[in-house]
């Protein structure tokens, strides 16, 4: 008989399994494979597996669930979706969270190995380094006293060495397709062997710098959960002995292997305090040092290490992960509980409207007398929302260290602006979401477009840590107030994420280093075509433009972006794909949103005659170009 029982502790998955037979229909692959109605219909869910003890904990990968864990081709960094409804009804929404991590993994290949050419998988964890299992750089790399050192090839006497492919990915003419290769110049470090489980299996690798690397794949810092929504990515190569059978690997894999695949599934077991978690996940040898995604949030999660076939998969924690990187000074990008957006939180409202006199709002002059950057103007004032301040009208809400306009119909945020000092930040813990009492509730979105999906984040337009910089009760009330509904846009993914979330700190790295001063302006697109989910119109577009002051030519410098999401719309249900960010001329921001940004646009690089109309989309901050 063959073991379809496992997958079916997954209740939902069991519920499609039970209506395909009830249906008289059967599992996908099923017929062509032997797998008859009757034999699915006699399952029986059997009683949980023992957990597998440290000291006997397999050190190579294995096929968990026979069935309902499918192994996903990736192409052209997007992955193909299975056959299963409920698979697919889990992937989907989060599909641009973890095509955005797709680009960032890569197999590992070995150079002067004589018995492999290839043994593993790898991921990028921080600037130019990535993580992999200590068992597959030990093909190529030793410790050497307190040094990691590679090693000799025995025949030719010839140092070994590694690399990694970003692409590998299945081409169906069969022949190789496009490469990514990229050296690893160093081996950073390598946990010691210990077969009793003791210690993690990792090991961290410098990459030789060069232009268009992939970002960092962020961490979630927080505890994942048992049963919780994952999704592995790595390299399966052939190994029968670690499926069920030949025939079972032949349908599960088609007989296509050592090429990037995505495999969702579950956590099975995550005790909180252990290096470890368990997953059910399909892999074979390949995966090891595959990442492992948390659906919810797209952080990685954890680096997968072994696994015992029919009984359970291995990863080591994403926050073991995080205590290896600080003990070699290296950064992280980070996606922490605090940070997430927040969904079940209810909007409170300040105590009063005198609560926020002293909020001075944008500087115009934050750069230099001589440099001052305006607000945007409108070029229609009639959609801008305006409320009474004393005797007058404005049109803009001033926080701490930024400001905002609404726009009147959308009852969203139109535009934020704000000033950072990068010599001065600090951090706060976050807050709850707030109503700004300066303008009628009515004029500010809430309700039930907030809220688990398919209901959307509430998106940060100015980022939560732009403002928090200054004496300790301006960088309190900068957190504060960046948690206003006045500042978020509803947003299906977590908006701070690759290229787009690093900009700011990209822009301070140019700007002048006596003062470390930028500005941003940030905002949705908003068009009468927007699709509209739970009573709101949801952009699918938004921008970005940064200005300060160029550290090599001293001059005022602005440059313009937008974040598109490929969006497909269906009769019950809205799904964003993959973030993708590109440069473009202010002049595009400006036609696009019926704004104004003044001077700026004469200090754009991308100004003037013979700007390419449709510009690459940035996979690298080195692509960025901030002078002419």
């Amino acid at each position: 008989m063959i073991k379809i029982e496992r997958v079916l502790r997954d209740e939902p998955v069991r519920r499609e399994v039970e209506e395909i037979i009830a249906e008289g229909g059967n599992l996908p692959k099923g017929e062509e494979w032997s797998v008859t109605p009757m034999m699915v219909d006699r399952v029986v869910t059997p009683r949980a597996a023992a957990p597998v003890e440290r000291d006997t904990r397999p050190f190579t990968e294995a096929v968990v669930r026979e069935f309902m864990r499918p192994v996903l081709l990736v192409r052209n960094n997007r992955f193909e979706l299975p056959r299963s409804r409920e698979i697919s009804a889990r992937l989907l929404p989060a599909r641009g969270r973890l095509e955005a991590a797709l680009p960032s993994v890569g197999r590992i290949e070995f150079i002067g190995n004589p018995e492999r050419r290839w043994g593993g998988t790898g991921w990028v964890v921080s600037d130019g380094v990535i993580v992999t299992n200590r068992h597959v750089a030990a093909l190529i790399a030793q410790r050497d006293g307190s040094r990691f050192v590679f090693k000799t090839n025995p025949f030719s006497g010839d140092s070994m060495g590694a690399r990694i492919d970003f692409r590998e990915e299945y081409q169906e003419s069969g022949q190789p397709g496009p490469s990514f290769e990229v050296a690893v110049s160093k081996v950073l470090f390598l946990e010691s062997e210990d077969r009793r489980g003791r210690k993690p299996d990792i090991a961290l690798l410098q990459l030789r710098p060069q232009q268009d690397l992939p970002l960092p794949i962020p961490i979630f810092d927080g505890d994942i959960k048992d049963e919780a929504d994952i999704a592995v990515v790595g390299y399966p190569a052939r190994d029968p002995q670690k499926t069920p059978s030949e025939k079972a690997a032949r349908r599960i894999f088609g007989d296509i292997y050592d090429v990037k695949r995505l495999s969702p599934g579950q956590v099975m077991v995550a005790n909180a305090g252990d290096w470890y978690f368990t997953h059910d996940a399909t892999t074979l040898g390949g995966n090891s040092g595959s990442v492992v995604l948390d659906l919810a949030t797209g952080g990685a999660v954890g680096v997968h290490f072994s696994g015992e076939l029919e009984e359970a998969n291995y990863a080591v924690t994403a926050k073991r992960v995080l205590n290896y990187l600080a003990r070699l000074k290296l950064k992280a990008s980070i996606i922490s509980p605090v940070d997430l957006p927040g969904t079940d939180e209810v909007p409170i409202e300040e105590a009063s409207v005198a609560s926020y006199t002293d909020r001075r709002g944008f500087e115009t002059a934050f750069l230099g007398s001589r440099a001052k950057v305006p607000l945007p103007e409108p070029k229609k004032p009639r959609d801008i929302l305006s409320f009474k301040v004393g005797s007058r009208r404005a049109t803009v809400l001033p926080y701490t260290h930024f400001s905002v306009a609404m726009n009147k119909r959308r009852k969203l945020c139109a535009w934020s602006a704000v000033n950072i000092d990068g010599s001065m930040t600090s951090k706060a813990k976050r807050t709850s979401w707030k109503l700004d009492p300066r303008i009628p509730r009515e004029t500010q979105t809430e309700g039930d477009v907030y809220g688990n999906e398919p209901r959307f984040s509430r998106g940060h337009m100015t980022r939560r840590e732009d403002p928090i910089w200054g004496p300790a009760q301006d960088a309190l009330h900068g957190n504060s107030d960046s948690m206003h509904l006045t500042n978020a846009v509803p947003q299906l993914q977590p908006f701070n994420a690759g290229i787009w979330n690093g900009l700011e700190d990209y822009a301070l790295l140019h700007a002048r280093q006596d003062s470390m001063r930028i500005s941003v302006f940030t905002g949705p697109i908003l068009t009468k075509d927007d699709p509209e989910r739970f009573g709101v119109q949801i952009p699918l577009e938004f921008w970005k433009i940064i200005a300060f002051i160029h550290d090599d030519t001293g001059k005022l410098t602005a440059t313009g972006y937008l974040m598109s999401q490929a969006s497909f719309l269906r009769p019950e249900e809205f799904v964003y794909g993959q973030h993708e960010t590109y440069q473009v001329p202010i002049k595009t921001i400006e036609k696009k949103t019926d704004l104004s940004f003044g001077a700026l646009s004469g200090k754009d690089p991308l100004r003037g005659p013979g700007v390419e109309a449709a510009p690459p989309r940035l996979t690298s901050f080195d692509q960025i170009q901030f002078t002419n």
